[in-house]
C-alpha cells in the first residue's frame, strides 16, 4: 500500500435520519428534504476539514454507528439510510463515482458508548 494513497474520516454526531430508512413511511418531500440535508451536511463537514483532494477513483468506505442504548436497529436499514452521505460525497468531490466499480463497502460496525455519532471513512486502495 502506498503512503500516498487518501484517507477520510468524517465524525457526524448523530445517526442516520429514521425518515431515510426504507421502512420510513412519509411523504416523498420530507425524504427529499433529509436527503438534501445529508447531502449538505457532509459536504460542509468536508469544507471545515479542508476538503477533498483530487477524487478518489477507487475508494473503500467503512461505517461505524455509535448508540446512547441498547435499542433494537435494523442493520439494513440504518446502512441504507447512509445512502445520501455517499451521494454528498460524490458531490464534495470526495470520491469520483459510488458504483459498484469504483466504491466497495469495507466494514459495518455498530456498538454502544452511550452517545448517538456515526463515522465514516473513506480510504483510497491501489487498482
Amino acid at each position: 500500500m502506498h503512503e500516498d494513497l487518501q484517507k477520510y474520516v468524517i465524525i457526524i454526531d448523530h445517526l442516520p435520519d429514521a425518515v431515510l430508512s426504507p421502512n420510513s413511511h412519509v411523504h416523498w418531500t420530507k425524504k427529499y428534504d433529509a436527503s438534501q440535508a445529508a447531502k449538505d451536511e457532509i459536504g460542509w463537514l468536508m469544507r471545515q476539514n479542508g476538503g477533498a483532494g483530487k477524487p478518489i477513483t477507487r475508494a473503500r468506505i467503512s461505517y461505524e454507528f455509535h448508540f446512547k442504548n441498547r435499542h433494537i436497529r435494523d442493520f439494513d436499514n440504518l446502512f441504507s439510510s447512509c445512502k445520501p452521505w455517499q451521494d454528498g460525497l460524490v458531490v464534495a468531490g470526495v470520491i469520483a463515482r459510488d458504483d459498484f466499480e469504483h466504491l466497495e463497502i469495507g466494514f459495518i460496525r455498530a456498538m454502544v458508548t452511550g452517545h448517538a455519532e456515526t463515522i465514516i471513512t473513506v480510504e483510497e486502495f491501489d487498482q
